[in-house]
């Protein structure tokens, strides 16, 4: 056999990849994520030092956001770690944007909030943004960002997931506690 390729007991392939990060495993749609979600950012009045992930998800992401940005990062580790911290940073998160693919049952919105609060006193998740979250009105994900500066963090990731749901299922959040903006991938904003 010859070509170059992955060897598992199964498979013999090139792209081996999970579902869900099949767009930031690609390095031009990377890319193309990582300037949308920095202009986005850019664009808007929000005051925050740092930006926080947790798994590949999140991370693969928000390390190029935070260089493009000038924002530290802030990785909360899955598990426990025998060569690291559980939160790995270089400045104290004062006021941080959390940065993931989508939002479920809201776990990794909650375990990242706990831990930074665990940590360190008197932090502020201010902001939630999707970059792979389906949106109604468009054929493609958007860029979705929960903008939770005024809502207590304990509540955040509950409300997070309850808005992602009503974008999702084409209804209105405009009951919603949170700010929510929707940023299309062709750089035309929509909120709700």
């Amino acid at each position: 056999m010859g070509g170059v390729g992955c060897r598992t007991p199964f498979i013999w392939r090139c792209d081996v990849c999970s579902g869900y990060l099949l767009n930031v495993m690609n390095t031009n749609k990377l890319e193309q994520i990582v300037k949308d979600i920095s202009e986005f950012l850019s664009s808007q009045c929000i005051d925050f030092n740092s930006i926080a992930a947790r798994g590949l998800s999140g991370t693969l992401v928000s390390s190029p956001v935070c260089i493009a940005t000038g924002k530290s990062i802030v990785v909360v580790r899955k598990g426990e770690s025998t060569h690291g911290y559980e939160v790995e940073a270089d400045v104290c998160p004062s006021r941080y944007i959390i940065i993931d693919d989508f939002i479920d049952t809201g776990a990794t919105i909650k375990a990242i909030i706990n831990r930074i609060s665990g940590l360190y006193i008197g932090t502020k998740c201010v902001g939630v943004v999707l970059y792979q979250q389906y949106i109604h009105d468009i054929d493609d994900q958007g860029i979705v960002f929960f903008d939770t500066s005024f809502v207590d963090d304990a509540k955040i990731a509950e409300l997070v997931v309850e808005d992602a749901y009503r974008i999702k299922s084409r209804k209105q959040v405009d009951g919603s506690e949170l700010k929510t903006t929707i940023y299309k991938r062709s750089g035309a904003n929509h909120n709700d």
